[in-house]
């Protein structure tokens, strides 16, 4: 007999869900499935076989939020009530094609659209569905055509001469085993906002664990970063967003036996509270009332307190400063070796190692062998004898390459170590067998000794820096940035430890030479014919009543990727209207995609990533005619951006 459910969740049994006695479904190997339709809300309510599917306008099914490939789980407590894999009721695929450093999802729906013969908004790439063949030697990736369409024109796309780089090749065709990370991509029972009973018992469960730390601990910080201390993070270091459902740029949870509790600053307010459950508490920085992290957790432990820490993704001065605070209160701050948050993750997706790309003196102006005999004049102004370099864009600088590790950041991981006579770059080995990284870094045959590269494996940072402070003569120092990882600062012994708020590569990259100068101005001329292209686009198509936020994004995508040496966005595009226009960090999703009109204003905050350069614009448009309020509030806004320019701040300020 079925069980009975309130009306909240009737959408379950008009999707002739199956009820489960036990959790067994909802697994690669046997899924059940919940068909859903359309993947756009401009028809409603469609039927693609002659019965009412669900769409656009009920639930969401395109976007980073996407419900399709998902799985829906009814508990009863601990008990499961029913499971279900959601499945789009629309023509779906994927494509296997040749590993390649960045994948470009516009370019593949327009090839995927010109095949199949239809409007490219109606091809869908899967959010995360990227992933690597069991051998890394090729990608796949799954995408839907919304609405009826041939399946034999859906079979030719595979081998179809339009896809381009995008096209099967018979080794692809073989080697197209999945690797293990499919298995959450595909069959992840996350939804919005995140169920995080289970996960919170985990994770509380490993702080008493004294396989992790010798004692238990009563609290355990998760920090937003990665051990870069990266601001844009791979899906690999999500550890916030995965115990929490949060998945902001900035945040940082805390988890105690009792309380879960993630501080954000206001650009997040409305998000973090969609996205977590009711087992947290939000705690909105900036506002009067709202406690420190450290007088918190402070007021809430229990005496002599352990507060852990996983001290490869907390910085060296926030460690500073947090254990300042926590030893003045009789408690501690402990360096938990395992991440204990990883300890739970059973399905963490690997660290991304993408393909390294060269940039020659045409876009840098400098050789990487000229930045290295700079800066080891620096270092001997200072007298310092060794320089550890973590920040991933000052290394991407330094040595003249790019890479596509983090979605919309052309940095790969790696650390460095420079002395006065060697340089040690710490990497994943296999991206630099390509030849023609290998003929760049000069690793087979260096013009002088002291420019030689040594190469290292990633994670063997750590033991390689150890064995550098260890020969340490009595006076000599080590350069590290103050906001390195706490795990690198602390191997370094105090007496030889100099660390810094601004590394000389930091500096120096802000100092832009006359070829960078020119790559600025010339990304943005291209960058500035891409968005009048999109402008006069919208003031034709507008009155039409057929422009969209989403399809105004990716046409403004589609005219800056027929821009030379565009590489992708720098950022999802804000494109916003009306209303939506005023939600701070807004990205356009199916359930709230506004039509653009005549009678509201329009916003886009929008920019790319060229070889040369990179842009970020922002532009509030009106194709109709402005109120006398629209105008106003414009104008305040003008002059409070004029008056912070042409303001005068005394030194120091902050």
């Amino acid at each position: 007999m079925q069980p009975e459910f309130p009306d909240d969740v009737q959408i379950c049994v008009r999707c002739k869900i199956l009820f489960l006695r036990q959790a067994s479904g909802c697994s690669g190997e046997s899924p059940l499935v919940c068909p859903v339709g359309e993947f756009t809300a401009r028809h409603g309510m469609v039927s693609v076989d002659q019965r009412e599917l669900y769409t656009d306008s009920i639930i969401q099914l395109a976007g980073d939020f996407t419900v399709v490939h998902r799985s829906l789980v009814l508990k009863d407590g601990a008990g499961v009530l029913a499971c279900a894999d959601i499945v789009p009721e629309s023509p779906s695929a994927n494509q296997t094609f040749p590993s390649m450093s960045s994948f470009n999802s516009y370019d593949f729906r327009q090839r995927v659209a010109s095949v199949v013969q239809v409007s490219m908004w109606r091809v869908t790439v899967l959010p995360d569905s990227l992933v690597a063949t069991a051998n890394r030697a090729c990608q796949q990736v799954d995408y839907v055509i919304s609405g009826n369409v041939s399946m034999e024109l859906l079979k030719s796309v595979k081998t179809s001469e339009k896809m381009g780089v995008f096209r099967e090749s018979d080794s692809c065709s073989r080697s197209a085993a999945l690797h293990p990370l499919r298995v959450k991509q595909l069959f992840d029972t996350a939804m919005s906002p995140k169920i995080t009973v289970e996960l919170l018992r985990q994770l509380r469960q490993a702080m008493r664990n004294c396989k992790y730390f010798s004692e238990p601990i009563q609290a355990y910080i998760i920090p937003s970063g990665d051990a870069h201390q990266s601001e844009y993070i791979a899906p690999c270091d999500c550890r916030r967003e995965f115990i929490c459902g949060f998945n902001g740029s900035a945040g940082t949870a805390i988890v105690t036996e009792q309380h879960a509790a993630m501080w954000t600053d206001g650009r997040y307010f409305l998000q973090a509270n969609q996205q977590m459950d009711n087992n947290w508490t939000l705690m909105k920085m900036g506002l009067k009332e709202t406690p420190s992290q450290e007088d918190w957790l402070i007021s809430i432990l229990p005496e002599n307190s352990k507060v852990g820490v996983d001290p490869w993704i907390i910085a060296a001065d926030q460690w500073k400063n947090m254990s300042k605070a926590l030893v003045s209160a009789g408690h501690s701050l402990v360096a938990v070796q395992e991440n204990l948050i990883d300890a739970v993750w059973m399905d963490r997706p690997e660290r991304p190692s993408t393909q390294l790309r060269t940039l020659g003196l045409d876009y840098t102006g400098v050789a990487w062998q000229d930045k290295i005999t700079a800066l080891r004049a620096k270092m001997t102004e200072r007298k310092i004898t060794w320089f550890v370099v973590t920040a991933l864009d000052e290394i991407a600088w330094l040595f003249n390459l790019r890479g596509a590790d983090i979605d919309y950041n052309p940095v790969f991981f790696s650390y460095t170590i420079v002395g006065m006579n060697t340089i040690r770059l710490f990497v994943d080995l296999k991206r630099l067998a390509d030849p023609a990284v290998r003929s760049h870094l000069q690793l087979d045959s260096p013009s002088k000794p002291e420019l030689s590269i040594q190469t290292f494996p990633y994670e063997s940072v750590y033991t390689e820096l150890q064995a550098v402070c260890a020969a340490l003569g009595p006076k000599d120092k080590i350069w590290i940035c103050d906001k390195a990882s706490c795990a690198l600062m602390q191997v370094i012994p105090k007496a030889h430890r100099t660390p810094i708020p601004y590394t000389p590569l930091c500096l120096a990259k802000a100092f832009k030479n006359a070829t960078e100068i020119q790559g600025m101005k010339t990304a943005h001329i291209k960058d500035a014919v891409a968005l009048c292209e999109l402008f006069a686009w919208l003031e034709k198509e507008i009155p039409q009543g057929t422009v969209t936020e989403i399809s105004a994004a990716d046409k403004a995508e589609e005219f800056r990727s027929q821009q030379k040496d565009f590489v992708g966005l720098s950022f999802p595009t804000i494109s916003s209207v009306g209303p939506n226009g005023a939600i701070i960090h807004y990205r356009p999703l199916p359930e709230t995609n506004r039509t653009l009109s005549l009678n509201e204003v329009y916003l886009i905050d929008s920019g790319a990533q060229y070889i040369d350069g990179t842009t970020d614009v922002t532009r509030t448009m009106h194709f109709g005619t402005p109120s006398a309020f629209e105008k106003e509030c414009f104008t305040y806004v003008l002059k409070g951006h004029i008056a912070v320019s042409a303001a005068v701040f005394p030194n120091g300020t902050k």
